[in-house]
């Protein structure tokens, strides 16, 4: 899965509980000088033409390698004050507050700041309501290289050109966002498949074999709501948060043959 879930997830941890250390010193010069060596090698992997970047979700770059930026942005904030500011400023302030954070004009302004500059000019133009007739088919051009077939109206211009940015600067990375969530979220769910893969057991005769088969059984016949309420007993949480539940066998008599969940 291509995702900066990760990214996300250290990048608004660090900036919201920043302490600015910087000492100024060979150490300190050696590990700045190494941290914008990094930022440099992976803005030039990132999307855009112009001044303003986004991070391009390419193969190579998995869950672990987008947690590892995370970490490298985070280190060079909080111990150098070091943020690379080609990163499109409407990016960024999703990315730590969520897109309801942006205004139209940030993200008019990031979006400009993502085109080429014969590009911007037109698309400038075009917002001011000052297109020339021989920059019609260069705008016409535009819209087909961001996959928007209609040509809007002068009073369109504007708000289409901020869906146009919304995708491009936003959603294009968040739908990784989104999937990881999904991931997330599917992982956690019990249900009755994910808790019998849980479960881990040895038994050495017949009556043990037995005891285990009779525990699956009764787990097939769960309802949701019930399974929540069993994992709990199991594992003091209602969602799956373990890699595993042991299952061990105890001989008992009488008033003791009760079940003991060991958490």
């Amino acid at each position: 899965m291509k995702t900066i879930y990760g990214y996300q997830n250290v990048i608004s941890e660090g900036i919201n509980r920043r302490k600015c250390k910087c000492k100024q010193s060979e150490s300190h010069n050696k590990e700045l000088s190494e941290t914008t060596g990094i930022d440099n090698v992976r803005i030039r992997a990132a999307e855009g033409e112009g001044h303003a970047r986004v991070p391009s979700l390419i193969s190579k770059w998995q869950n672990e390698e987008w947690k590892a930026i995370g970490r490298i942005l985070l280190k060079g904030y909080m111990d150098h004050s070091y943020f690379p500011l080609q990163f499109a400023t409407a990016f960024v302030c999703a990315l730590i507050h969520w897109e309801s954070s942006l205004s139209p004009d940030m993200l008019m302004s990031s979006f400009l700041s993502y085109m080429n500059d014969t590009d911007k000019e037109i698309v400038t133009a075009a917002l001011q309501g000052n297109l020339q007739d021989d920059e019609k088919d260069d705008f016409i051009d535009i819209l087909d290289r961001f996959d928007h077939n209609n040509i809007p109206s002068p009073d369109e211009v504007k708000h289409e050109f901020t869906q146009i940015a919304l995708k491009e600067l936003i959603q294009k990375t968040n739908s990784a966002l989104a999937a990881a969530i999904k991931v997330l979220y599917e992982a956690r769910n019990p249900t009755v498949k994910s808790v019998l893969k849980l479960l881990q057991a040895q038994p050495t005769n017949k009556a043990k074999s037995d005891s285990y088969k009779y525990f699956k059984q009764y787990i097939k016949f769960q309802q949701d709501s019930n399974l929540r309420k069993l994992l709990q007993y199991m594992t003091s949480s209602n969602v799956i948060c373990v890699e595993r539940i042991t299952v061990m066998f105890t001989y008992s008599e009488g008033l003791f043959k009760n079940p003991v969940a060991h958490t």
